[in-house]
């Protein structure tokens, strides 16, 4: 007995089990977990942000339009109006070469606006056109939609009519035959060359 130092007799019959330890493994997972909601919950918040701001620019660039259509609607009613007259005039046989253009150039000088759009695309100045016709479109997205994006458009279209035969006659408005993106350097830009013709 002396080799048993509990003084149990029969050390056989009763072992002692060893202390409650608590569970220390759940312990070490929750530093993970913690970051992992965290993680989650920051993905979740850049998510709604970015959401938001893109949100955010595509109602500016609405407004943006919004504000380009009721300029270009106020510009374009004013040159409605003085076609409207003649066309009237025309049609009551009211208006003849002379008349049309004592009318027309009153109308030029009354607007010098246009008088220096005529005079720019007259003299094939095509700086100064684009100077003058793209001076509202400052904004690079709004001249990216009303400008150079459909300008791109039109010279895909042009590129493919001209692997067909035959002659094909295309107008577009002044604006988008001058300056930077033009429809000439569209087409520049896929290796045709574009000259004006007098």
């Amino acid at each position: 007995m002396a080799g048993n130092p509990d003084g149990a007799k029969n050390p056989g019959m009763f072992v002692r089990p060893p202390p409650y330890q608590p569970q220390q493994a759940g312990i070490w997972l929750a530093p993970y977990v913690a970051i992992g909601v965290f993680a989650l919950a920051m993905l979740i918040v850049t998510a709604v942000l970015q959401w938001r701001e893109q949100d955010t620019a595509l109602s500016a660039l609405e407004g943006d339009m919004h504000w380009a259509e009721r300029a270009i609607e106020a510009r374009l009613r004013m040159h409605q109006e003085f076609l409207a007259e003649l066309g009237r005039d025309q049609e009551f046989r009211q208006l003849n070469y002379e008349s049309f253009q004592v009318r027309a150039g009153r109308y030029v000088r009354d607007n010098p606006e246009l008088g220096a759009m005529i005079a720019a695309w007259k003299a094939g100045d095509a700086a100064r056109l684009a100077r003058l016709m793209n001076a509202d479109e400052s904004d690079p997205r709004l001249a990216e939609v009303l400008l150079i994006g459909r300008n791109r458009n039109w010279a895909q279209w042009i590129s493919k009519r001209l692997e067909t035969p035959g002659t094909v006659f295309v107008a577009v408005g002044a604006g988008h035959l001058a300056g930077k993106g033009s429809v000439q350097d569209q087409l520049k830009k896929m290796g045709i060359t574009a000259s004006r013709v007098q």
